[in-house]
């Protein structure tokens, strides 16, 4: 799954402005991760901004990351609120 601002906002609970200035401030990772695994910007490798989730259930892939590195807090809190 590419690190988006949606998959983000998702896991934290957290609002659109702040995933984005988090996500500029760890531009280099983000591009970095996403391009590891294929999922890059393809029209411009520079721009975080991946589409590669777009169209694709990432629920199963949102929980599993809730539960496997969140300890079960973040998706559940967010969802629940």
């Amino acid at each position: 799954m590419a690190i988006t601002n949606l998959a983000l906002r998702e896991l934290s609970g957290c609002n659109s402005l702040l995933i984005k200035d988090w996500i500029e401030q760890h531009k280099d990772e983000v591009i970095s991760h996403n391009a590891k695994y294929g999922m890059e910007n393809k029209k411009d490798p520079l721009n975080p901004a991946s589409y590669a989730n777009k169209g694709k259930d990432i629920e199963k892939i949102l929980s599993l990351i809730n539960d496997e590195f969140l300890n079960g807090e973040g998706y559940r809190k967010a969802r629940t609120e």
